[in-house]
């Protein structure tokens, strides 16, 4: 399994892979640099948006699984960092998604 984290100010965005900020050759077609999110109204995970709004599709989805999303309310790594074995809810979650609800198609949020 791979941590990976993306930190966004509203200005900078910053990618970090297990805890370290990744090679150039690992992050593809992302530049840290000069991201601007392409639609404010939605969040994507695990999949490429390309457009905006009613317009906007997505494409290039993720094929794996995604066992947690954590969704700060302050951005909580600016170095490199260790790893977390798994999400827990502190006063600076927004929201946490664990996915391990086992059936059906609703997702639980357990920020508290």
């Amino acid at each position: 399994p791979m941590h990976v984290a993306l930190t966004w100010d509203g200005t900078a965005l910053a990618l970090f892979l297990d805890g370290s900020p990744p090679k150039t050759s690992d992050i593809g077609r992302i530049d840290p640099a000069g991201w601007v999110p392409p639609d404010r109204t939605r969040l994507t995970l695990a999949a490429e948006v390309v457009g905006v709004g009613d317009q906007a599709e997505v494409t290039n989805p993720f094929r794996g699984l995604v066992s947690g999303v954590r969704i700060s309310k302050r951005v909580r790594y600016a170095a490199a960092f260790r790893s977390p074995v798994r999400f827990d809810a502190d006063a600076d979650t927004f929201a946490l998604y664990l996915f391990d609800e086992g059936q059906g198609d609703t997702l639980k949020d357990s920020s508290g």
